[in-house]
């Protein structure tokens, strides 16, 4: 599971890069064609509002990763293998540990 969201935050972060490349893009053609800035102002503020987005979806990503670290302490498991990914481990005492995380988690 770990690896999806990882591959998720990257992704968003992959896409916010491209857009800021982008806007470098559209300001350079704009220079290149001397169009007023009332031109491009829309396609401009559309972009930005695209990359607002993409932050709110990442930090939204970043916050269910948190929560999800937090629940996967609460049951007591554990990551391993980081370099192929992270893996939950469950411990012997499993079941004591969930209820007592869901008691924890639920007060």
């Amino acid at each position: 599971m770990a690896v999806k969201v990882h591959a998720v935050e990257r992704s968003i972060d992959d896409t916010l890069a491209l857009a800021a490349e982008l806007m470098i893009e559209m300001r350079g053609a704009c220079t290149d064609l001397n169009l007023a800035a009332q031109v491009s102002d829309g396609a401009f503020a559309k972009l930005v509002e695209a990359m607002t987005e993409l932050q709110a979806a990442r930090s939204s990503v970043v916050a269910s990763h948190k929560r999800m670290d937090k629940i996967r302490e609460a049951l007591g498991l554990r990551t391993t293998g980081y370099t192929t990914g992270k893996t939950l481990v469950a411990d012997e005492e499993l079941e004591v540990k969930a209820e007592t995380a869901a008691a924890r988690l639920s007060a």
